[in-house]
């Protein structure tokens, strides 16, 4: 792991990692309220 900080501050990677994150729990969040309105329909 390397730790290239650019002038932002941050590293490139672990902005990157923030930002699959930020997308996985989306989708969860995404398919858990799929599953609710799926067993409020039936």
């Amino acid at each position: 792991m390397h730790s290239s900080v650019p002038d932002s501050g941050y590293p490139s990677d672990v902005y990157l990692s923030r930002m699959e994150f930020h997308l996985l729990v989306g989708l969860l969040i995404g398919f858990l309220a799929l599953l609710c309105l799926m067993s409020a329909g039936s």
